[in-house]
């Protein structure tokens, strides 16, 4: 099935790519219009190449040396797992924290059972980690954790509440206060928060949920400043903060905005127009994350295309998003949820640690 992202990708590769259009401004010359939308076309995309080419990280990942530590990988058919099997092919240990683990993962990968809402179990495995790798230091934490729900707010149990935020965004808090600091030591890291196009609008039976990713699009657009920009930029800081940084950490930062993904989490959910928002397959997810950390890649990465452009809902008229929000039956996305509740996961999370 054609989709919207086959339509931008055949314009990027035609009346959008410089590399098309410039040959043909020398063939027809005395077109001025065509000649200043080249220009035009070509300004824009020399800026966003500059901007991806300038936004790499600062260092190379080394096998020999960096290790991957991805949270909530446990699942079988998770980003999580594919994300796993592309560093592991690209030569790297990796280290899955989960609650629990329901595949069979290659010899360079160890799995530590770690609620990581919990900062005693974190802190346990930050202590397992020199015992387990002898030449390798945290290099990459990837926040993949995540959990949801199907309930209207007033339907919803305070615990389940207080879940859904602690996993979605309270254990990034707290998987990097424990991590990084170790790679801010070395001058070199890629932190990953993996949020959702949910963080970006909110939809019924979701509240929790997307209250959580808003947080965490909030949370890493504050830390990648925090770690980016030294306090010498500012003098005055310098007396306030005298154990702050003084130039930058060498740390770099990547947050992924996906739109609908085929995985438990969401098992049953209803996708109300797969040319707009097409269903993204779990496997190619994980794989194009890991590669963009391989690749040094910084920012954010959006995917499928409606995701680039979800936050112009939000400053539409209030008729008009709402008009949009009945047509595409958004607030029916999850009447027909199948997918792991928290009941489930809390069963899981009172097992000991291993």
């Amino acid at each position: 099935m054609i989709t919207i992202d086959d339509v931008v990708s055949a314009l990027r590769l035609s009346i959008f790519n410089p590399i098309v259009l410039i040959p043909l401004v020398f063939a027809l010359p005395s077109a001025r219009l065509f000649t200043w939308y080249t220009i035009i076309v070509t300004a824009v995309a020399s800026i966003y190449w500059l901007d991806h080419y300038l936004r790499r990280a600062p260092f190379k990942l080394d096998p020999a040396t960096d290790l991957v530590i991805i949270t909530g990988a446990g699942s079988k058919n998770g980003i999580g797992r594919y994300m796993v099997e592309e560093f592991c092919r690209a030569g790297f240990s990796v280290l899955i924290l989960a609650l629990d683990m329901q595949w069979d993962a290659p010899a360079n990968v160890t799995f530590l059972a770690c609620d990581v809402t919990n900062r005693e179990d974190l802190a346990l495995a930050q202590m397992k980690i020199s015992n387990i790798y002898s030449k390798l230091q945290p290099a990459v934490l990837i926040n993949n954790a995540g959990v949801a729900h199907n309930k209207l707010l007033l339907d919803l149990p305070d615990q389940v509440i207080t879940n859904v935020i602690n996993v979605n965004l309270l254990a990034p808090f707290w998987t990097i206060k424990t991590f990084v600091p170790g790679m801010v030591k070395r001058g070199k890291g890629h932190i990953v928060n993996i949020s959702s196009v949910l963080g970006t609008m909110g939809v019924s039976q979701l509240s929790a949920y997307c209250a959580s990713k808003h947080g965490l699009i909030g949370f890493h657009d504050s830390l990648t400043h925090e770690l980016t920009n030294p306090y010498n930029y500012y003098p005055d800081a310098v007396s306030e903060a005298p154990d702050a940084p003084s130039r930058p950490t060498g740390i770099a930062t990547l947050l992924v905005v996906p739109g609908h993904i085929s995985t438990e989490m969401f098992a049953g959910v209803r996708c109300p127009d797969r040319f707009l928002s097409p269903i993204l397959n779990p496997k190619d997810v994980g794989r194009q994350i890991a590669q963009a950390v391989l690749q040094g890649e910084t920012g954010r990465l959006y995917f499928p295309f409606y995701t680039r452009v979800s936050w112009i809902f939000s400053a539409l008229p209030g008729i008009i998003s709402e008009a949009i929000r009945l047509f595409s039956r958004a607030d029916l996305l999850m009447s027909g949820f199948k997918g792991p509740g928290i009941t489930e996961i809390e069963k899981l999370r009172r097992k000991p640690s291993k």
